[in-house]
């Protein structure tokens, strides 16, 4: 039977295969996606820089630790940030850690311009 598979049949099969490689690798790239913005999130402003990370300040928790990595990912609109500062409201995905810190895997900075307040106005 595969002598008699022609050109085309060989053809519409590596087609296929290149579209089920695209699909697979689209599938895998929007999965990480959605993966960083699993897990708790959390508003507020940063009130001070540490060495693993900051102190986040929002309205349930005065003031809560969030650690970063190297696996963490910050962002400021599309583009990523060379440095956070003091004072800048951000929203931090991650998990709770067993000190009590947050473990941040998704860090976004908000805009200044941004009307939205820290309550959820």
């Amino acid at each position: 039977m595969i002598n008699n598979l022609t050109k085309d049949t060989y053809l519409k099969l590596g087609l296929v295969l290149v579209v089920l490689l695209f699909l697979a690798a689209f599938s895998f790239t929007a999965w990480q996606s959605l993966h960083r913005w699993q897990g708790q999130p959390y508003f507020g402003e940063i009130s001070a820089l540490t060495a693993d990370g900051f102190k986040l300040s929002d309205l349930k928790v005065k003031e809560r630790l969030v650690a970063t990595s190297t696996a963490t990912m910050v962002r400021r609109g599309r583009q990523a940030p060379a440095a956070l500062k003091v004072g800048e409201r951000v929203i931090v995905v991650g998990t709770p850690g067993p000190a009590g810190q947050i473990n941040a895997s998704l860090i976004r900075v908000v805009e200044p311009g941004d009307k939205r307040s820290l309550n959820g106005q």
